[in-house]
């Protein structure tokens, strides 16, 4: 039976054979009733050729209706052909209970009716059934036609990223297709393989190899940057290790550059972002896989990077591996240069320093920028006392400029003039070259001729040996600079210090070229035995030196066309190798002073965090002794203050109590016998509220005024005693601070305010008209009644006067005076009640401050602390990429000196 036919419902074309040209419904229908004649009728393959007719020609119905009544082995293929006429008249529910229902031992079947449950999910929006029987289909028959494809394309369009690559890995182990390894690449590039552990990839990783050395290549390093600087990078690094250790590459036999791969691994490795403990596990077959892969000729570095490594971990590397270093290193011609390694390091190492906030010293900093660019070229011009140096420097610049400078300088030819002087406080223009900071360097643009024509900056240093012990002596830049001017006095004989020096110039820097000028400084012709003899001397130590006799003295411009021409010619280096080969010594020098710089900083950074956490716990301390202080006083002020306020209020009140009572009585004169009883009453009470008034203006308040006058006066000479105080507290402070910090200011608009306050109560008197005779008392009551009734009477004019006076003169005016007293003081007691919240708004912004200030220095404490704790507890999160560094600096010096030591290298 041929499966093809079943699956196109072409079976009923085995009945066509001799009748093309015939309708098949025809042809089928004579068939079917000559076959149902026959004893043992096969009417059910009929039946199903029949059906495919109807089904080709729409009429689905009739379809069905034939499979429907197939029983033979067709049975299967019957039931799922009736399936796809459900399908096709939209009947999904009724086709997917066909498709299921279907038991069959045919593997064509089964991946068929799978693809058409794949095609009635996809239509239902069931994504978990479309993923059910891809799955089913491809775990049937993976090879079946266009099997994968689709399920390659469903997963890419559902973006299910872990599926499709887990589909070309498989694919790719299952049938070492080059096309799923394209697959699997471009899957690689995508980044769909980031969150895969690295090991599910060894195995595929072998099948690629085996089949496509290229491929190989391109998949190992998709993957490598797909890790590398996340957090699986060690991970992939360990198990690419294992498979390239078992892959076993004989070295110069790969086509493809998989040194490559090791050489960007091992720079992202030692970048000093992980720990040696980390490293430990996976660097040393990193580098024994990685001279594998290289031939001899490209074999420089990884040998280098062996050698380096072992010095620093010996035993961690097989001697086949250091014994092939070695042959690698000495026996072959190498055909890569230092340079370009020893760069990379140089910005690796100060990215590191960056990221972590590492910061160098700034002359440090400023040394390095300035030889950083290594297409510059320097000249260090330097000598001995008495040597005439700053002459020959005048001579240079054309003005006399420079004395006996103190510190290094850097000249440079510029369109503008300025000295720059560079200290470990930063950077400022100075004007006075003598007064600079000790052990500063200089920096000066410089608008000269002779300048213009050089090819090199230069460097001109102090008196060298009184400095062989100070910060940045001319030693420091003698593996920074092109070569060196070393300047002699003709007048004097070599002395044996200067012989020292040269020789330890000689120690420390033998491959600089040194060069000699032998100066004469007061216009006196050169002796020719003394040049003689100094020449001799220098050709002893420096044979290839070259010699130029100079006279700062001289105006001649021709000599200085000379200096110029001699100075040009010592810069400019014939050899190229020669040339690039002093770049890489500066990059080293550069990497070492940068090495050494960080070892100083941590050692002074954890001084200066210890210092800074005794600083601030004496500084809290301090503060809060003040805050106490200040407590303490604040109190101690609000008592004085109020209490002497209190005395001068309670005083006026005491003679207002004593004397208004008094005052009143004494209007019992404005009684006569011939007054108007009738409205006596309300005369007094007018004569009585004027006494009172007059009183108060012309008596009480201006000696309150004057009392309240001096309190204002003594209590801002003591809030000012307080602020003095402050002052010198502040000044004291921030001497210890060493910046004007802390600032404790009072607040003296309480004062203003105060005498404002005063000033308004004491100018205006508004205590209103006080009833004082038509109070409801009985006597007043009989006074005033009896004068209205017998006012008029004359005769009883006596006995009301009588009584008025009597009851005038020996009333107590008790709470007349009191009433007085409340409304005439009532702002007064009001002023008391705020001087308490007044006092303290006095001292309010010193505590704010103090209060500010104890927060700043506990926060400040407690962050230092835990970044000392940090430092003391994990110090291999410095140590470890120091050491790091250091060993990709040896591997530079090896590959340096290996280069050095090989006529063939090329640069």
């Amino acid at each position: 039976m041929n499966e093809d036919q079943l699956i196109q419902k072409v079976f009923y074309k085995t009945y066509m054979e001799e009748n093309e040209n015939r309708q098949p419904l025809q042809v089928l229908g004579e068939a079917f009733f000559t076959e149902q004649k026959k004893d043992e009728a096969d009417l059910p393959a009929i039946r199903f050729a029949q059906g495919e007719v109807y089904y080709h020609n729409k009429d689905l119905e009739a379809a069905i209706y034939k499979w429907e009544n197939v029983n033979n082995d067709l049975k299967a293929w019957a039931k799922k052909n009736i399936g796809d006429a459900y399908y096709e008249l939209g009947w999904l529910n009724e086709a997917e209970k066909v498709y299921t229902s279907i038991e069959t031992d045919s593997t064509v079947l089964s991946v068929e009716t799978s693809l058409q449950l794949v095609s009635l999910y996809s239509d239902k929006n069931n994504l978990e059934r479309v993923y059910q029987y891809i799955h089913k289909a491809i775990s049937i028959d993976p090879d079946y036609p266009d099997v994968t494809e689709l399920a390659r394309t469903f997963y890419e369009d559902q973006e299910d990223d872990q599926r499709a690559v887990e589909l070309a890995v498989s694919e790719s182990i299952r049938t070492a297709s080059v096309k799923w390894f394209d697959v699997l690449k471009g899957y690689i590039d995508k980044g769909y393989t980031k969150d895969f552990p690295p090991s599910y990839f060894q195995e595929i990783l072998k099948v690629v190899y085996e089949v496509d050395e290229r491929m190989f290549s391109q998949i190992t390093k998709a993957l490598w940057n797909n890790y590398k600087k996340r957090d699986t990078v060690l991970a992939w690094v360990h198990t690419a290790n294992i498979l390239f250790s078992e892959i076993g590459e004989a070295r110069g036999n790969s086509r493809y550059d998989l040194s490559v791969i090791h050489y960007e691994c091992y720079l992202e490795l030692m970048s000093g972002e992980y720990l040696l403990s980390q490293l430990e596990t996976v660097v040393p077959s990193l580098l024994s896989n990685w001279l594998n892969f290289t031939n001899e000729k490209s074999g420089l570095f990884p040998a280098a990077a062996i050698m380096a490594w072992n010095e620093y971990f010996p035993a961690s590397l097989n001697g086949d591996t250091l014994k092939e270093s070695e042959r690698v290193l000495f026996d072959f011609n190498h055909d890569e240069a230092t340079m370009n390694e020893t760069l990379d390091l140089l910005q690796s190492l100060l990215t590191w320093a960056e990221s972590n906030q590492l910061q160098m010293g700034e002359k440090t900093r400023w040394v390095v920028s300035r030889f950083a660019d290594l297409n510059k070229k320097f000249m260090l011009v330097t000598g001995t006392v008495g040597s005439g140096k700053s002459s020959v420097i005048n001579s240079i610049l054309q003005e006399e400029l420079v004395g006996e400078e103190p510190a290094t300088m850097f000249i440079k030819p510029s369109e503008t003039r300025e000295l720059i002087e560079v200290t470990e406080e930063g950077n400022k223009i100075v004007h006075d070259i003598s007064n600079l900071k000790e052990d500063a360097l200089l920096e000066l643009e410089w608008q000269s001729p002779i300048l213009q024509q050089l090819d090199c900056s230069l460097i001109s240093s102090p008196k060298i040996i009184e400095n062989i012990q100070q910060e940045h002596t001319p030693y420091d830049y003698l593996n920074l600079v092109d070569g060196l001017l070393y300047i002699i006095d003709t007048r004097h004989a070599f002395q044996e210090e200067e012989l020292q020096v040269l020789l330890e110039i000689y120690e420390r820097a033998p491959d600089l070229k040194v060069h000699f000028l032998l100066h004469d400084a007061d216009g006196t012709p050169m002796e020719k035995r003394g040049l003689q003899e100094a020449r001799s001397k220098i050709n002893q130590l420096f044979p290839e030196a070259k010699v130029i006799s100079y006279s700062s003295f001289s105006k001649d411009g021709a000599q200085a066309e000379s200096l110029v021409k001699f100075l040009n010619e010592r810069v400019s280096i014939h050899k190229e190798s020669h040339h690039v080969e002093q770049k890489t010594t500066r990059a080293l020098s550069l990497i070492r002073l940068v090495l050494s710089e960080l070892m100083t900083k941590r050692t002074a950074m954890e001084d200066s965090c210890n210092e800074n956490v005794v600083f601030n716990e004496d500084i809290i301390g301090r503060l809060k002794a003040l805050v106490n202080t200040l407590n303490d006083t604040e109190h101690e002020k609000v008592r004085t203050i109020t209490e002497s306020y209190r005395a001068v209020k309670e005083g006026a009140k005491h003679d207002v109590r004593k004397d208004l009572p008094k005052l009143l009585r004494e209007c019992a004169e404005e009684i006569k016998e011939d007054s108007d009883f009738r409205v006596l009453h309300d005369e007094l009470n007018d004569v009585m509220n004027k006494k009172i008034k007059g009183y108060l203006e012309e008596q009480i308040m201006p000696k309150l005024s004057d009392n309240l006058q001096q309190w204002l006066n003594d209590s801002e000479n003591e809030l000012r005693e307080t602020q003095q105080y402050l002052d010198e507290t502040s000044e004291s402070l921030n001497a210890l601070y060493e910046q004007n910090k802390i600032k404790l200011n009072c607040d003296f608009q309480t004062i203003s305010d105060w005498r404002r306050d005063i000033n308004r109560f004491t100018h205006r008197i508004e205590i209103g008209q006080e009833n004082i005779m038509n109070r409801q008392k009985p006597t007043q009551l009989l006074l005033k009644s009896a004068g209205k009734l017998f006012g008029n009477i004359q005769h009883n004019n006596n006995m009301l006067f009588s009584q008025y006076k009597k009851h005038v003169e020996n009333s107590d005016y008790e709470d007349v005076t009191h009433s007085i007293i409340h409304k005439f003081f009532l702002e007064f007691d009001l002023f008391e009640k705020a001087l308490k919240a007044d006092v303290s708004i006095f001292f309010e912004e010193p505590f704010e401050q103090l209060n500010r200030s104890i927060t700043e220095a506990e926060s400040e404490r407690d962050s230092v602390k835990r970044k000392l704790e940090i430092m003391k507890e994990n110090p291999h999160l410095f140590y470890d990429p120091m050491k790091i560094f250091e060993v990709r600096l040896l591997q530079c010096e090896i590959m340096k000196k290996t280069s050095e030591n090989d006529p063939n290298v090329i640069y």
